[in-house]
């Protein structure tokens, strides 16, 4: 152990294969492939705008000052939607790849990870992705009110527009039953496949907050970069359960001070450091915190307010990496932990990095170009500037001009007619005069021959 972080006895890392304990390129090549599938779902919403642009797009430029912004905004956010939701399940899915990865890791030296129970529609992430498909769908509405639409029923657009609404309600489907991490780890019958051994590894665990492992990760991360050696993965979780049980203590001995719960409670409950430097080790302490696993949970219940105010305060630590960088991926990818467990991993997480890049930076792409698309059917930028030549998702980009052109050519079209219509009723009627005129003639002649047959 290094100089500077705790003396504790690492409790060894358990028989994977005792168990269904996911390998790293199962892991990260089955998150690679739940993230296409999932998209998949929401790609044929995307196919359908290519599809014919200028049909489903409403014309914006029809209403008046204030609603052309507002029918403008969603149409981009029509147009944008299902970028979004490809984007935002890479995210969703590289979250839960590493929460699985945290919870084996720890599971595997007797340190379970209890996550939030909460349901989707409690995250503010999921109330904005909803908000966004509600505004990408009034886009339909204001389509369906524009002057070329007025009198068609409304469930003709329906129909018409299923090939967008189905795609988008079955990935919100898909995401949202799959938002949790608890329903997608092993369950207890998979668990106790060998039931001797599941049994006598699940009474040496623990059972650690989330948010609490999250403080402790951010005190072991200080104590690494003040000291030069390295550590195990072993001792990563053993410290990290050392930590959140010094967190817990601390907690509530404040707690006490401020007229709370007392310090010797804490002791009673095996909370205060779950690791004895004396004994032989910490499996006497994991006994006994089994014992008092119901006692556990209360306290953890009674911190749980305490627990969250220290993880936001370490949101307002001066280094901001810890602010923008999810802990577990911190503590996956840290230098200072160096075995074949954590380089294997490491390896095949960087493969899979590239590939979230990869989607990232095309989803941008896309995502610009579909704002462009949008933006250039409401004719906000003109067809002819560099930014709506490059952003261009196809040849139907450049339809309206081809539309205006067709306009221009069919009103030049109807002059012309209308010119030579009216030559040949002019050539007609000057034919006509001479057609009278030699009628007239001819009847002047057959007046003087014949006198007497002159008509009256």
């Amino acid at each position: 152990m290094p100089v500077g972080l705790p003396k504790i006895v690492a409790v060894e890392t358990a028989d994977e294969l005792q168990f269904d304990c996911p390998q790293p390129w199962y892991l990260l090549l089955f998150t690679a492939g739940m993230t296409v599938v999932s998209s998949s779902a929401v790609v044929g919403a995307f196919f359908f705008l290519l599809a014919d642009p200028e049909q489903v797009t409403p014309k914006c430029w029809q209403w008046g000052p204030g609603f052309y912004q507002t029918c403008t905004f969603s149409a981009v956010c029509f147009w944008t939607y299902p970028v979004v939701c490809c984007m935002f399940v890479v995210v969703v899915y590289c979250k839960n790849m590493l929460d699985t990865r945290l919870y084996y890791e720890c599971l595997l030296h007797k340190v379970i990870v209890r996550f939030e129970k909460k349901l989707p529609f409690e995250y503010p992430t999921v109330i904005v992705l909803l908000a966004y498909a509600a505004l990408a769908m009034s886009s339909i509405l204001w389509h369906s009110r524009s002057e070329e639409h007025k009198g068609k029923q409304y469930v003709n657009f329906a129909y018409v527009y299923m090939a967008y609404i189905m795609p988008v309600f079955s990935f919100l489907a898909v995401v949202l039953t799959r938002w949790s991490i608890t329903s997608q780890l092993i369950t207890v019958p998979d668990f106790l496949m060998n039931f001797k051994w599941g049994l006598s590894h699940l009474q040496g665990c623990r059972a650690w907050n989330f948010w609490t492992l999250r403080s402790a990760y951010n005190d072991l991360e200080d104590a690494l970069n003040s000291t030069e050696g390295t550590i195990t993965t072993p001792q990563m979780v053993s410290l990290i359960a050392h930590y959140a049980g010094k967190d817990i203590a601390e907690g509530l001995e404040n707690e006490d001070e401020n007229g709370g719960s007392a310090v010797g409670e804490v002791k009673s409950r095996g909370l205060e450091d779950g690791v004895s430097e004396e004994e032989s080790g910490m499996r006497a302490a994991y006994l006994n915190a089994m014992k008092a696993q119901k006692s556990i949970h209360d306290g953890l219940r009674m911190t749980a307010q305490l627990t969250q105010h220290e993880a936001e305060r370490s949101l307002l630590n001066p280094n901001l990496y810890r602010k923008y960088i999810y802990w577990p991926l911190r503590m996956l990818f840290n230098t200072k932990i160096q075995d074949s467990r954590s380089r294997s991993f490491r390896r095949w997480l960087v493969g899979y990095i590239c590939f979230v890049l990869f989607i990232v930076i095309l989803g941008t792409w896309i995502f610009t170009c579909c704002v462009v698309s949008a933006l250039k059917l409401e004719q906000v930028i003109d067809y002819n500037s560099w930014v709506a030549k490059f952003f261009s998702l196809s040849e139907s980009a450049s339809a309206e001009h081809a539309i205006e052109d067709t306009v221009q050519g069919a009103e030049h079209g109807a002059h012309m007619a209308a010119a030579m219509s009216n030559q040949a009723l002019q050539a007609t009627a000057m034919a006509g005069r001479a057609a009278i005129s030699g009628l007239r003639a001819t009847a002047s002649s057959f007046a003087m021959l014949h006198p007497g047959m002159a008509p009256h």
